[in-house]
């Protein structure tokens, strides 16, 4: 490992651990009880995922399940989109330019 890589991992590790410190004095302050539910609370509300992460994630699990169900791929993207709030021709680009996104994380911690 070149250094880089190990100021980048140590830079990571810092990273886990602020937030964690942050996220334990709003679960405190909120009344919010220390469970993954919470977690994600706290990094969706103070912008650590963003809404079209959420959307794309969304949009590619739907669309796994719903590609079983129809016989068409216009079919499932209809049917995708009657629950993720993201129209068919961004379900149609989130398919084509994402659907390798949310495999597992290569990030050294």
């Amino acid at each position: 490992m070149n250094s880089k890589e190990k100021i980048q991992q140590e830079s990571n590790r810092e990273f886990i651990k602020t937030v964690s410190v942050e996220y334990k004095q709003w679960a405190a302050k909120n009344s919010k009880g220390d469970d993954i539910g919470s977690m994600f609370e706290f990094l969706i509300s103070h912008s650590f995922i963003r809404q079209s992460l959420i959307n794309r994630h969304r949009v590619l699990r739907e669309y796994d399940i719903q590609k079983h169900l129809y016989p068409t791929k216009q079919e499932a993207i209809w049917a995708v989109e009657e629950v993720v709030p993201v129209g068919d021709v961004q379900i149609k680009g989130i398919i084509a330019n994402h659907g390798t996104y949310f495999r597992h994380n290569r990030l050294k911690l």
